[in-house]
């Protein structure tokens, strides 16, 4: 490529000066090589098309952290379903946990085996949570890829754009935050009923049953 036809006119872009210069292309399929061929001449060059892969990437991304954020939403409410939920264990299992007192269990025992159990399940919950996220961005992805790439000219297009499938990425961090959320929140919400079932009475529970 020695010269852009420009006007009707071919011209060498080294025969004069300009700031600014707009490159039209007829085939996607040219788009690379068109690319190089400015980037060999030391000039700064800006692709319409890599912009639009960027900024759907960028997108799908964006879909992404939101689905976690909804994940971690509802991870913090169902902190408050955790704490009725062990709240109503202790008042169910006063009986246990009278004979575990009876048979030489302190109230720290007590203590942790209910806290533990409430840090279950909020891993339990943030696993589901995870699992309906994956779900979800595997059933928009396959719904996009059925979309646009069953459409031969658009997938041309998309794979000039290095765009061969629409993934949408979970971030790592994303995940991370998620899970340590997930301990820290279930751990307070489970403080306490654990403090509750630690402090029965073996007498009086065994007494009342």
């Amino acid at each position: 490529m020695d010269a852009i036809e420009f006007r009707g006119k071919n011209i060498d872009p080294d025969d004069f000066g300009y700031i600014e210069l707009n490159v039209f292309i007829d085939d996607f399929t040219n788009l690379q090589s068109v690319i190089d061929y400015f980037k060999d001449k030391n000039y700064l060059v800006i692709s319409t098309g890599e912009i639009l892969a960027n900024s759907i990437k960028t997108s799908f991304t964006v879909i992404s952290i939101v689905l976690g954020i909804f994940a971690a939403i509802a991870l913090f409410a169902s902190v408050f379903g955790i704490v009725n939920v062990m709240i109503i264990s202790v008042l169910e299992r006063q009986k246990e946990i009278g004979i575990l007192k009876a048979l030489g269990a302190r109230s720290n025992d007590i203590f942790n085996i209910f806290l533990f159990e409430s840090i279950f399940l909020g891993v339990l919950g943030w696993l589901f949570g995870w699992l309906l996220t994956l779900i979800v961005t595997k059933i928009l992805s396959t719904a996009f890829d059925r979309l646009l790439l069953t459409n031969n000219s658009i997938q041309a297009n998309l794979e000039s754009f290095n765009i061969t499938s629409f993934d949408l990425p979970i971030p790592l961090f994303i995940l991370i935050i998620t899970f340590f959320l997930a301990v820290i929140f279930t751990l307070l919400s489970g403080l306490y009923p654990a403090i509750q079932a630690a402090r029965q009475n073996p007498v009086d529970t065994l007494r009342s049953e």
